[in-house]
């Protein structure tokens, strides 16, 4: 006769994530001897356990806020009504690849922290998309660069150079940001 297959009972541990963060920010400050790195994490981290655990011990942290949180649904009222003063917070080009749009970041200092009293600041993220007045920044860096050179030149313990070498110097300046 047949008998049906026992079927065994598997416990499913459900855990919140948030724990997983002390444990891999803990991981990390082993390996890097310090702890006095930035820790950049997902939604998750976004709980009084963790935050203050990391704060305790010298570490830096930025997460996403949920929109859950009270403080996400006050910022996008306030929003409505305010023009706010964004703050650039990292701007940079793509060292993979020279032409690509550059990556932008902005901040923004909210006038009250979070609940755990935390700061909390707003971001945005933008692509210089070409089109726009990010298309001639590399011709405001490549004058940047050549101004330096030129005050360098002019400068009391300035290195005499041959002209042939300074044009090779000159070109690969404006090479360098020719798109």
């Amino acid at each position: 006769m047949h008998q049906p297959p026992v079927l065994a009972a598997v416990p499913v541990v459900v855990r919140n994530d948030s724990p997983t963060h002390i444990e891999s920010w803990e991981a990390l400050r082993r390996a890097a001897g310090c702890s006095d790195f930035l820790y950049v994490a997902d939604s998750k981290l976004c709980a009084r356990e963790p935050m203050d655990h990391i704060d305790r011990r010298g570490g830096r942290f930025v997460c996403v806020m949920p929109r859950t949180r009270l403080e996400d649904g006050e910022f996008r009222e306030w929003i409505q009504t305010h023009e706010p003063d964004w703050e650039r917070v990292r701007d940079e080009r793509n060292p993979h690849r020279r032409h690509s749009p550059r990556d932008r970041w902005w901040g923004l200092h909210a006038p009250l922290p979070s609940r755990e009293a935390w700061p909390v600041g707003p971001r945005r993220a933008e692509r210089a998309t070409p089109g726009e007045p990010a298309a001639r920044e590399p011709i405001a860096r490549a004058g940047e660069e050549l101004s330096a050179l030129n005050a360098k030149l002019a400068g009391p313990r300035a290195r005499r150079r041959k002209r042939a070498k300074l044009e090779q110097h000159i070109k690969g300046i404006l090479g360098e940001h020719h798109r």
